[in-house]
């Protein structure tokens, strides 16, 4: 259930642009795979919303995004190469 509503705001992420959101989706799947670690599904779409977190932060003007906006996006790109 938790994967799945991370999956919705996912969506609702990448179509609004939003990388508020999108962390919102990473904390979701994240808490999903923390409940059933053995899911490969949730590990998969934990490194695919770190992925998408990474480039919408890249896509955005230099002026709305932060440094800490930057080291963030750089962090889940390490963890999602794994």
């Amino acid at each position: 259930m938790i994967l799945s509503m991370a999956k919705a705001q996912y969506c609702l992420a990448k179509q609004d642009k939003c990388p508020d959101t999108m962390l919102q989706a990473l904390s979701m799947a994240q808490r999903a795979f923390h409940l059933n670690p053995s899911d490969k599904t949730a590990l998969y779409d934990i490194a695919l919303i770190q992925q998408s977190y990474a480039q919408l932060v890249s896509d955005r003007a230099a002026n709305q995004r932060s440094v800490q906006d930057i080291h963030h996006a750089m962090a889940g790109l390490t963890a999602a190469k794994g």
